[in-house]
């Protein structure tokens, strides 16, 4: 498809930021009373999960679903589940919270950024030290929330990439599935999940548009982001496993990076859209 001149995307990109912001000012209230009013956690991640989805349509993210498993399985049990993504952008945060109700693991940094760090406290996002120093403790605090009855969204890869490639796990990032199954006598879930871009229209092989990484600059990034026509996002799933008592988190890293590896490398069943 040939691109549209200038003016066209521009205007575009302009017409998607409005809606976004509409989107947002009729859902933020709504989800700031159901927190004031401390609602059931179950119910917490009603409103975020509708706003992701309508952001979704909104910056027009497609997303096609890849399920290793019937879904029953890939859905684990009704224990808290760990589920582990590769980390592209800012932009997987709401095509991952469009299909899955749990609280993000992010840096602390995340917290102090305007309008974002609002919007992911909004959703109970759980903010946490990388440094080894505070592994442990951190480790105990996001097994407090899983014992709580949270599900938790990580990205071990620690950083975003150009989806080239799926970096190795840091494995101080997974010492929770190890400390909860200390702490529990149920094995906690571990859902192993795999995020791709596919090539669509005019960018061709080119995932520039969708992955942010590097030195790449924040406001550039989302303005041209909305001036194009989307992307094109596969979600595979892997069949999920339970972290049992004998193994350590680097046992934990691998297995689940094993897991993101086979997916990555095209070992997935037909997608179908959501």
């Amino acid at each position: 498809m040939p691109p549209l001149p200038l003016i066209y995307t521009r205007a575009r990109g302009v017409l998607k930021l409005i809606l976004a912001v509409l989107w947002s000012l009729l859902l933020v209230p709504i989800q700031s009373l159901l927190l004031l009013f401390r609602i059931p956690k179950p119910l917490i991640y009603v409103i975020p999960q509708l706003w992701h989805q309508g952001l979704c349509r909104i910056l027009e993210l497609r997303i096609r679903i890849h399920l290793s498993a019937p879904p029953g399985q890939n859905k684990g049990t009704r224990q808290q589940t760990l589920y582990v993504f590769n980390h592209l952008s800012y932009l997987d945060i709401p095509v991952i919270g469009s299909l899955i109700r749990a609280s993000f693991v992010a840096k602390k940094d995340v917290a102090g950024w305007p309008v974002f760090g609002f919007l992911a406290r909004l959703q109970n996002t759980a903010f946490i030290s990388r440094t080894r120093t505070d592994a442990i403790r951190e480790a105990g605090a996001l097994s407090v929330r899983i014992e709580d009855g949270d599900s938790l969204i990580l990205f071990p890869e620690g950083t975003s990439t150009n989806g080239k490639d799926i970096l190795p796990f840091k494995s101080s990032l997974l010492a929770i599935a190890e400390t909860a199954t200390i702490k529990k006598n149920t094995p906690i879930v571990i859902q192993p999940c795999c995020l791709r871009i596919v090539p669509h229209g005019d960018h061709d092989d080119n995932t520039d548009h969708y992955c942010w990484y590097g030195d790449m600059d924040l406001l550039p990034h989302i303005g041209a982001f909305l001036c194009n026509r989307g992307a094109d996002i596969h979600i595979s799933f892997a069949v999920p496993f339970t972290a049992s008592k004998n193994m350590n988190r680097k046992d934990i890293a691998g297995k689940a990076r094993q897991a993101c590896l086979d997916l990555f490398k095209g070992v997935a069943p037909p997608a179908r859209p959501t």
